[in-house]
C-alpha cells in the first residue's frame, strides 16, 4: 500500500513511523504504552486503510489525510488520550505549515507591493519593508501560541480586534507622557553613553530628539512629551547665563545691546532646535520602521513670573513659527503633532495670551496642526482633573486619555493597549434581542485579556525601555536594567475598551444614521459599557477606561468581517468602511457647529480616548475657524479642524483643491496632507497614497468630518 503525500508523491507504508508516532504521542501525555498495544493499534490501522484504500490498477493508494483519521480514530477507540495527544500534534503541525504559508504570502506581499495599513508607515524604505515582515511574523506567533483559540476564533471573526497585535509579544507599553523633565535633569544614561544635562536650549531640544527616537522605538503608539513650553524653560534661564558670560569680555557693548544680542540668540536657539526634532522624527523612521507617533502639548502659561510666563510664550511662538515655515518649499511636516493647551481665563485676561492664541490659529489653518485642549472647562474631564491636582492630562497619541490615580499625577504615565468591540457585529449576532448578555461576553473577554497584559509588562525586565523604566520616564521609572517593571509601576497605567462604528450600530437598531437619531439608545450602550467598566476597575484594581477607537485600517477591516458573517445590509455595508468611534458619518450634511452639537456628548462618555473635528472649506477665513475652536473649547473639547492641505512639492504653490499639474510651475509633483482619523498624513506624496483603500474610499466621501 502507498501514502499519496500533499504534494501528490507517493510512498510505502512505513509501520514503523507509525509506531513512532503512537509512541510519541502517548510520552506527550505521560502515558505508557506496551510494544503490543502499539502493534494492535498499527494492525487495525492498517486494515482499515486497506478498506479505504484506492486501487489504480497496479497498486492500493490512500491519501494521507484519510490515513490521519483512521489513525486518529482507532487511538481514541482503544486510547482516547494518546488519540487527542496525536490530534493535538497534527493541529499543530497543519497550523504551524498555514502559519508559515500566511507568512511567506505577507512578506512577499509586503517586499512587493507595500503596506498601507498605517498612514504613518512609509513602506518603500527597506528598513520599514524589515520591520512590517517582522510584524508579520511576531504577529502569527502571538496569534497562534500565545493568545489562545477562544480569542482567535472572535477576532477572526470579527467581533473583536486586539490593537497591535504585531507587537503585543515584546510585552512593551503601549503609549505614555514622558517625562523629558526628569529625564534631563542632571543628566541621564542612554545607549551606554552618558549624557550630562544639556547647558542652553538648543542642546536640549537636540538631545530631546535623540531621546524621543531612542524610547519610542521601545513601545508602540503615541509619545507625548506634555507642556514642553515648560520642560524647555530652565534652559532657556541657562542659555542665557551662558550667553552673558560670554559677551562680558566684550566692555564696548550696552547692557541694551546685550540683551538684544542674547534675546537673538535664543530664539535662533529656539528654531534651529525646533526644526532639528521636526527633521529627525519626519526623516528618521524610528527602530520599529515607522515615523514615531511623537505629539508635543503646549501653551497653558497660566502659572510663574511675568517674565516666566514671557519665556513660556516666546517657546511658543518659535514652535509655531518653525512649523508654519515647514521645510523645503515650505511643506509642513506631519510629526510631532501639536496639540495647544487652551486656558480660557488667560485668554480673557492676558492680551498676549490672546495673541499666542491667534497665532496658533494661524499655524492651524496653514499646516491643520495645533490641535486644541480645552484644560479649565468646568464639564470636561480634563478640566475637573486641571481644577482637582493643578495639572494638565494631555494627550497620547491621536486621541488616548490616562484616568486618574491615586497620585493625582498624569506625566510618567503610560497606557497598556487596547482592545475594541465590534458593535455592530455583537448586534447583528442576535439582531439585538441578546445584545447586552453577548456584549457582557466580549467585554468579560477584554478583561481577561487585558488582565494578562498588566501583569506581562510587570514581569517584563527595565533593560526592555531603558529611558522610560530606568531614567526616569517615567513615575517610578530608576529602577535597575535587571530589575523587573513591577505591579508597582504598571498599576497606574491605563487600558482601554475601545468601540467604534456608533453610526452602523445605530442603523440596525433604529433603521437611521446617528445624525439624525434622538442618540438616546447609543447612551444607553455607552453608559453601560462605562458602568460595567467602573465594576471592572473596582474588583480588579486597574485603570480601565472607555475609547473611542479611530479606526484607520479597522474601518475596512470590520465592515468586511460584518459582511463576510452576516451579507449585505442597507445602509451598514453599503460603504466600503465602518464610521469611526463615535462620529457622525463622514456623509452626514451638517454644519461644524451641528457636528459639535451632536457629538458633544459622546466625546465626553469616552473618557480614555476622543477627539472632535470639523472639515473646512474656506482655510482663509481665519476669524471662523477661530469661532469654531473657540466654542469647542466652550464644550470641553480636544478640538481639531481638518481639510485637504495641497501642496506642489516643486515651487510649494498650494492650490486650493487636489490638481494634476501645479498651476504655478506645471509640475506633476502634487501632495496632499489630510487627517487620518486622530492624526495627519499624507493622502498623497509622489504620486502615491500612504492611506489604505478604505480609507481612502471614506476621505472621498467626506463632508462633514
Amino acid at each position: 500500500m502507498y501514502i499519496c503525500k500533499k504534494n501528490n508523491s507517493l510512498e510505502n507504508w512505513s509501520v514503523s513511523k507509525l509506531t513512532a508516532a503512537i509512541s510519541k504521542s502517548a510520552e506527550r501525555v505521560k502515558i505508557d504504552i506496551s510494544d503490543e498495544q502499539t502493534k494492535e493499534i498499527c494492525n487495525d490501522v492498517l486494515k482499515k486503510a486497506l478498506k479505504t484504500a484506492y486501487h489504480d490498477g497496479t497498486k492500493q493508494i490512500i491519501h494521507v489525510k484519510t490515513l490521519h483519521e483512521i489513525v486518529i480514530n482507532t487511538l481514541n477507540e482503544r486510547a482516547p488520550a494518546v488519540g487527542q495527544s496525536y490530534l493535538q500534534y497534527r493541529d499543530y503541525k497543519k497550523l504551524q505549515a498555514d502559519s508559515f504559508r500566511k507568512v511567506f504570502t505577507e512578506a512577499d506581499r509586503v517586499l512587493h507591493a507595500g503596506d498601507r495599513e498605517n498612514a504613518n508607515f512609509d513602506s518603500t524604505l527597506t528598513s520599514t519593508k524589515s520591520s512590517l515582515m517582522r510584524g508579520v511574523l511576531t504577529g502569527e506567533i502571538y496569534r497562534n501560541h500565545i493568545l489562545g483559540k477562544d480569542y482567535l476564533k472572535e477576532i477572526d471573526h470579527g467581533f473583536l480586534y486586539i490593537h497591535d497585535i504585531r507587537d503585543l509579544i515584546f510585552n512593551s507599553i503601549n503609549c505614555c507622557l514622558f517625562d523629558m523633565g526628569r529625564v534631563l535633569k542632571g543628566g541621564f544614561t542612554m545607549s551606554n553613553q552618558h549624557y550630562t544635562e544639556p547647558k542652553d536650549v538648543f542642546t536640549a531640544l537636540s538631545v530631546i530628539g535623540d531621546v524621543m527616537l531612542t524610547s519610542t522605538a521601545q513601545q508602540f503608539g503615541g509619545f507625548t512629551i506634555p507642556d514642553i513650553d515648560a520642560v524647555l524653560l530652565p534652559y532657556i534661564k541657562k542659555t542665557r547665563k551662558t550667553l552673558r558670560d560670554e559677551l562680558s569680555y566684550a566692555k564696548s557693548l550696552s547692557h541694551t545691546d546685550c540683551d538684544l544680542l542674547i534675546e537673538r540668540a535664543v530664539r535662533k536657539q529656539l528654531r534651529q532646535g525646533f526644526q532639528s526634532i521636526e527633521m529627525k522624527m519626519n526623516t528618521v523612521p524610528s527602530g520599529r520602521g515607522d515615523f514615531a507617533f511623537t505629539t508635543l502639548s503646549f501653551g497653558n502659561i497660566d502659572r510663574g513670573t511675568n517674565k516666566e510666563k514671557k519665556d513660556r510664550k516666546m517657546i511658543c511662538d518659535a514652535l509655531l513659527d518653525v512649523r508654519i515655515k515647514g521645510t523645503g518649499n515650505n511643506q509642513p511636516v506631519t510629526f510631532p503633532k501639536l496639540v495647544f493647551l487652551f486656558n480660557r481665563h488667560e485668554y480673557e485676561t492676558s492680551p498676549a495670551y490672546a495673541e499666542l492664541f491667534d497665532h496658533s490659529v494661524e499655524c492651524s489653518s496653514k499646516c491643520m496642526y495645533p490641535d486644541y485642549l480645552s484644560v479649565d472647562n468646568k464639564d470636561s474631564y480634563v478640566g475637573q482633573m486641571y481644577r482637582k491636582h493643578g495639572v494638565v492630562v494631555s494627550p497620547m497619541g491621536c486621541r488616548a486619555y490616562l484616568s486618574e490615580d491615586e497620585s493625582g499625577t498624569f506625566t510618567g504615565r503610560a497606557n497598556i493597549g487596547a482592545v475594541s468591540l465590534n458593535l455592530p457585529m455583537i448586534w447583528q449576532k442576535s439582531k439585538g434581542e441578546n445584545f447586552y448578555k453577548d456584549l457582557e461576553f466580549y467585554m468579560q473577554m477584554i478583561r481577561k485579556f487585558l488582565i494578562k497584559r498588566y501583569h506581562d509588562i510587570a514581569n517584563n525586565y527595565c533593560s526592555s525601555n531603558p529611558m522610560a523604566f530606568t531614567q526616569g520616564g517615567l513615575k517610578g521609572g530608576t529602577k535597575n536594567p535587571t530589575d523587573k517593571i513591577g505591579l508597582d509601576i504598571v498599576k497606574s497605567f491605563t487600558a482601554s475598551f475601545g468601540i467604534s462604528a456608533l453610526n452602523e450600530l445605530n442603523y440596525l437598531a433604529e433603521g437611521k444614521p446617528l445624525h439624525e437619531s434622538d442618540g438616546k439608545f447609543m447612551h444607553e450602550v455607552l453608559d453601560f459599557i462605562n458602568g460595567r467598566i467602573k465594576e471592572f476597575k473596582k474588583e480588579d484594581g486597574f485603570l480601565y477606561a472607555l475609547y473611542g477607537t479611530p479606526a484607520e485600517s479597522l474601518c475596512g477591516t470590520q465592515m468586511k468581517q460584518f459582511k463576510k458573517m452576516f451579507g449585505e445590509v442597507k445602509n451598514v455595508t453599503d460603504k466600503d468602511y465602518f464610521s469611526n468611534s463615535f462620529h457622525m458619518h463622514v456623509t452626514a450634511e451638517i454644519t461644524p457647529f451641528e457636528k459639535q452639537d451632536l457629538e458633544h456628548s459622546f466625546f465626553h462618555k469616552c473618557l480614555g480616548g476622543h477627539i472632535q473635528y470639523v472639515r473646512l472649506t474656506n482655510t482663509s477665513n481665519l476669524e471662523a475657524i477661530k469661532a469654531i475652536i473657540l466654542r469647542g473649547m466652550d464644550m470641553g473639547f480636544y478640538q481639531g479642524v481638518n481639510f485637504d492641505l495641497v501642496i506642489c512639492e516643486s515651487c510649494g504653490h498650494r492650490p486650493k483643491t487636489d490638481v494634476e499639474l501645479c498651476p504655478c510651475c506645471g509640475s506633476h509633483k502634487i501632495m496632499i496632507i489630510s487627517r487620518v482619523c486622530g492624526y495627519i498624513g499624507y493622502l498623497k506624496s509622489g504620486g502615491e497614497t500612504r492611506f489604505n483603500d478604505s480609507k481612502v474610499a471614506e476621505v472621498l466621501d467626506r463632508k462633514s468630518m
